[in-house]
């Protein structure tokens, strides 16, 4: 059986993917704010967009999986829980509608093909998870809007999680914006 960790997809940078969540933040007008209500947007994105999402309980889901994207269905799949908790602005919660929608548009918009990996040691920019983690985080922690923030300053304008506002701070503004 496959898994996402034996898939590659078309290289993109950092840059390709943060000029695409700029463009999204554009398109709804949020270019100048700093927090991006993804969670109040949501179905307006998926008319916008044309995809269907469904809540479905946590039983349904195997352990550490909160949601996933099926590509030929056009469909985002979530946790019910964790759906509620996005739409009460839960940061992670918030991070993974960010991350199912980049799987969907990446694929939808650019036509972005999945590979079988043949090295286990590819780089990032051929990761679909690495693409999906990296838009969520520029969708909702714009980069030049947090530029010089602290984490924790990151964390409350952003409505991100802790975790998430340190990886940016220490990885993406301290490693120069690249990483």
């Amino acid at each position: 059986m496959m898994n996402s960790k034996d898939l590659v997809c078309d290289p993109q940078s950092r840059e390709d993917i943060r000029a695409f969540a700029k463009g999204i933040r554009r398109k709804y007008g949020y270019e100048k704010e700093i927090y991006f209500p993804i969670e109040k947007l949501w179905d307006k994105m998926a008319l916008d967009f044309d995809f269907e999402y469904e809540l479905k309980p946590d039983n349904e889901f195997k352990d550490n999986v909160y949601a996933y994207t099926d590509l030929n269905e056009n469909k985002i799949y979530f946790r019910a829980k964790l759906f509620e908790k996005a739409m009460l602005g839960n940061g992670f919660a918030r991070m993974t509608l960010a991350h199912e929608l980049e799987h969907l548009l990446s694929f939808k918009l650019f036509g972005i093909k999945l590979y079988r990996k043949v090295n286990p040691c590819n780089p990032a920019y051929i990761d679909p998870e690495w693409h999906a983690k990296c838009f969520a985080g520029e969708l909702l922690i714009d980069y030049d809007l947090t530029k010089g923030m602290m984490p924790e300053i990151i964390q409350e304008k952003c409505g991100v999680s802790y975790d998430a506002a340190v990886y940016t701070y220490f990885n993406v503004h301290k490693g120069g914006g690249k990483k």
